[in-house]
């Protein structure tokens, strides 16, 4: 009896193995992904976000135009635009982040031609300036995407002749809104503590397909820091 009770687990155990076996072979052919180490990830922070509007590169930057004589008839008007741009450059020593805001504007009057005459004057550099931080003091969940509704030519439902390019904001504070964020002009000199960045919560000026993908990637770099949530 016992023999035979034997005999019948058998071909169960088999079967079992059988059924098991796909599943380490589904493993083997789908390693867990390796994420990105610190280094890897402030590197592809710092190549997709510190380049140029001039390099083409659009993934960063505040624009913020004005159509001339927007009130004039359709015939009349002359589509001179004057804008001010808010470009950015980040740095980054393992843990420790600086934050570049730079400014500068540009002029161009279409009844003499298109030209290029992006400059920077006294006026632009002071409102220039650097946030200095540390990722460890930055709360992870805070970091996100702030839907600010305006493009390179005001509110999204305004009416204009050029096309209005909307931009969302990227804003993160400290854990517990510590004032651990150091604001500064870009020389260090005239050093403020906050808790909160940047543009007095309007974020970091961002491309809306580029944003979720910074959000991801800082959110990360702060993580592997030890950035902790805070209490409440």
């Amino acid at each position: 009896m016992n023999k035979a009770i034997r005999i019948m687990k058998v071909p169960s155990i088999i079967m079992l193995i059988f059924s098991v076996c796909p599943l380490w072979a589904q493993q083997a052919e789908n390693p867990k992904r390796q994420e990105p180490s610190l280094a890897e990830t402030e590197e592809w922070l710092t190549q997709t976000f510190s380049k140029s509007k001039n390099s083409g590169n659009t993934n960063t930057g505040r624009t913020s135009c004005v159509e001339i004589n927007a009130s004039a008839p359709a015939s009349e008007f002359k589509p001179d635009v004057r804008c001010f741009y808010e470009n950015y450059a980040i740095e980054f020593d393992q843990c420790e982040v600086k934050l570049y805001t730079i400014h500068s504007h540009e002029f161009v009057d279409l009844a003499q031609g298109p030209r290029e005459s992006v400059a920077q004057d006294e006026e632009d550099q002071r409102a220039d300036y650097l946030i200095s931080f540390t990722l460890s003091d930055i709360d992870p969940t805070t970091i996100s995407v702030i839907d600010l509704k305006v493009g390179s030519f005001g509110p999204l439902d305004k009416k204009t002749l050029h096309e209005n390019i909307p931009y969302v904001g990227v804003n993160f504070r400290t854990t517990n809104d510590k004032n651990l964020m150091v604001v500064s002009k870009p020389d260090g000199t005239g050093k403020i503590a906050v808790y909160d960045c940047c543009n007095f919560g309007k974020g970091i000026g961002m491309n809306p397909n580029y944003a979720p993908r910074f959000v991801l990637a800082l959110r990360h770099a702060v993580e592997l820091c030890g950035g902790k949530p805070s209490a409440f």
